[in-house]
């Protein structure tokens, strides 16, 4: 009798086992099929969703007020979206929750950051006990007319949805996974041209000049703003460092450059702009808050360092890494990978027309490892910017970046790229990889390839883009969706 009771207690505490373990596979089950649904959701987000103006105010209100009205329109759900299904004799039910976690007004744009929780409660047919399972996430949106650089890759305008899909499926485009794990879409295509065409504005903030009328550049002020005599008469060509009594303003450049070299040595950044004979050389200091520039006018140095955006009227003929010779000068380097914007600095380069990009781009102390690099702990930011439009008088300019036939094959480019008009690899064979992202209407990828690294600093809003381009109207966008942790317990 005693091996028979024993018998019967081994039987029921292996059946009991055997039900308590189904029965977290049941709870884990509800949370699968929970995820599933935010995964599908964000594989239909396809483009960033449109905004009327009115519909913006109204988002910005409900997250004001701690509402997930953004949530819920970038992702189609409603929430709680709930959940309940039975598979033979397991039933799991349960749903997906949202809450404010953080919200952030940058003017013209929000962000909100949401806590996701998707929450299950599993249960078997005649088995008394349940048991819970749960996913936290984080997912982080941006409302408004928000920086183009929180793009991975969009391609906006007429290029359409099957271009980018052929491309993929060729693998001459590719997005480089996230190490966050994050599962937010990196590849979005609009109809609509998102990309502006009103780089006016730019070179007014690089200026600190006040439009006296919306949209208009008094020509006068700029003219005051970079030392000239303040009369209605075109900009001679030439580089300017611009002038602000109170704050720091940028540099402006009227002509064509043939080239845009960048260098940083021992602390300093080196820019050096050449047209034809002339040649310019602004350095500056973060660290000791010095800046000399010399040109064919003479030179300056002041205790200041100026504004990081460099605006080209005209086209950059070659836009390289370059090192500083004994004698001082600047030599461009395009077969070696070398460091030429300085650890710590920001720099934002518009080009009204076109931009040949003609060797590697990298940040100082910035280490790569598989076509990924590291950037957790750098705060550099490199943004470029092909805008189309010339910057004084808005006419109709070339608005292209371009990989040089003599760049190298195997480049790397460590910046946020915004082309109104299109991407071009020129020459032979090129494996291009941009650690940040790229903007466009239109990709010419030849016989290249294309392989983008997003920045996650940006897309995770660990740091604030640089001044760049930003969404010609209102859009919502995921920028990221992240597990955080996994939770099990009894109901």
């Amino acid at each position: 009798m005693g091996t028979v009771y024993l018998t019967q207690t081994y039987l029921k505490l292996s059946a009991y086992k055997k039900n308590a373990l189904v029965l977290g596979y049941t709870a884990e089950n509800g949370v699968k099929q929970g995820l599933a649904r935010v995964s599908a959701s964000l594989a239909r987000a396809r483009g960033p969703v449109l905004l009327s103006p009115e519909r913006m105010d109204s988002l910005k209100l409900d997250a004001l007020a701690g509402g997930g009205g953004a949530a819920e329109e970038a992702m189609g759900l409603t929430f709680p979206d709930r959940l309940e299904e039975t598979s033979g004799d397991q039933i799991w039910a349960g749903a997906t929750r949202c809450s404010l976690e953080r919200f952030m007004d940058s003017g013209s744009y929000f962000i909100a950051e949401y806590r996701l929780v998707i929450e299950s409660e599993g249960r078997l047919k005649n088995f008394a006990p349940a048991k819970a399972a749960a996913l936290d996430l984080a997912m982080k949106t941006a409302a408004g007319r928000i920086p183009l650089a929180f793009f991975p890759f969009l391609m906006s305008g007429t290029a359409g949805n099957g271009r980018m899909a052929d491309l993929m499926a060729s693998k001459k485009l590719e997005l480089l996974p996230s190490r966050l794990k994050d599962l937010a879409p990196r590849a979005l295509v609009t109809a609509r041209s998102l990309i502006p065409q009103d780089p006016a504005s730019m070179l007014a903030e690089a200026a600190k000049i006040k439009f006296l009328r919306p949209g208009e550049l008094n020509r006068a002020e700029l003219r005051r703003a970079l030392g000239l005599d303040m009369i209605d008469a075109p900009v001679p060509d030439g580089v300017y460092l611009m002038r602000s009594d109170s704050v720091p303003a940028g540099i402006f450049v009227q002509g064509d450059l043939d080239r845009l070299l960048l260098a940083i040595d021992d602390g300093w950044q080196h820019l050096d702009f050449q047209a034809g004979d002339s040649s310019w050389r602004l350095k500056f200091s973060p660290v000791t808050g010095r800046l000399e520039f010399r040109g064919p006018e003479g030179a300056l140095s002041a205790d200041r360092v100026p504004l990081g955006m460099i605006l080209v009227n005209g086209a950059i003929g070659a836009l390289s890494a370059a090192e500083i010779g004994p004698d001082g000068n600047l030599t461009p380097v395009a077969d070696r990978e070398i460091p030429c914007l300085l650890g710590g600095v920001s720099l934002t380069i518009v080009s009204a027309d076109e931009v040949t990009i003609g060797s590697h781009l990298l940040h100082e102390g910035v280490r790569w490892m598989d076509d990924v690099p590291y950037l957790k702990e750098q705060q550099s930011q490199l943004v470029i910017y092909a805008s189309g439009r010339d910057l004084i008088d808005g006419t109709e300019r070339v608005g292209r970046i371009l990989i040089g036939a003599d760049a190298p094959p195997d480049l790397k480019i460590q910046a946020s790229l915004t082309a109104a008009e299109r991407f071009v690899v020129e020459g032979e064979t090129k494996t291009v990889i941009v650690s940040g992202g790229l903007q466009t209407a239109d990709l010419v990828l030849g016989d290249g390839r294309l392989r983008i690294a997003p920045d996650e600093r940006i897309t995770g809003n660990r740091l604030a883009p640089a001044p760049g381009p930003t969404a010609a109207e209102p859009v919502l966008l995921i920028l990221s969706v992240r597990p955080l942790t996994w939770t099990e317990r009894q109901p």
